[in-house]
């Protein structure tokens, strides 16, 4: 169904972005942190020290482009608890989708959400928490994201694909008018034939 949005790189010189789309893997059960909680303590001490948020986010680019996606986590995880923002959540969240963690990346990606200064930053947050969500299985959960999605950014076809393929599993999705007029010129018809049995005298 869809897929990861690009990481966002922190360039050397211009901060640029990278757009390097990654496939979301299905997830077993994650571990789960409070949602307003920094992901502190989980990173382990053999992380290099770094000198600032910035430092450990080129870190966390680098493996990521490399794979080595437990080192990326490790390094956007430094970088989140020195400086809590869009960058070092929303990366986050595409290495723990890379992982198979997918609720704790959807968790990241609603992170992100918060830091976001623009409708698309927080568009493909969104779009990527409804991507995470649906891989957990949680489908309500993934409508919610995709619409929140439309509502950041209403030109976003991806988004709306995918919500209503969510919206066709969880039944709620309405046949088109002209099969919907069939249908009820079917059952109208139906509906006659049974009148008109029972009309006939029985011998």
């Amino acid at each position: 169904m869809g897929y990861l949005r690009s990481i966002i790189t922190v360039s050397l010189l211009t901060g640029g972005v990278l757009a390097q789309a990654q496939g979301l893997q299905s997830a077993p059960d994650a571990i789960t942190l409070p949602p307003n909680e920094p992901a502190a303590d989980v990173a382990p001490a053999e992380v290099p020290l770094r000198a600032s948020a910035h430092d450990y986010l080129r870190a966390g680019d680098k493996a990521f482009e490399s794979k080595n996606f437990d080192a990326a986590e490790l390094e956007y995880r430094r970088a989140a608890d020195l400086d809590p923002g869009y960058k070092s959540y929303y990366n986050l969240g595409l290495t723990l989708a890379q992982l198979g963690r997918a609720e704790e990346a959807a968790e990241n990606f609603e992170r992100a959400k918060r830091y976001a200064d623009t409708d698309v930053d927080r568009a493909d947050a969104s779009y990527n928490a409804g991507n995470a969500q649906l891989s957990a299985e949680d489908l309500e959960a993934s409508v919610k994201q995709y619409v929140d999605a439309l509502r950041a950014n209403p030109d976003d076809l991806e988004a709306k694909q995918n919500l209503t393929q969510v919206l066709k599993q969880l039944g709620l999705m309405q046949p088109p008018p002209q099969q919907q007029q069939r249908a009820q010129q079917e059952e109208g018809e139906e509906g006659e034939q049974h009148e008109d049995q029972q009309q006939e005298p029985q011998p």
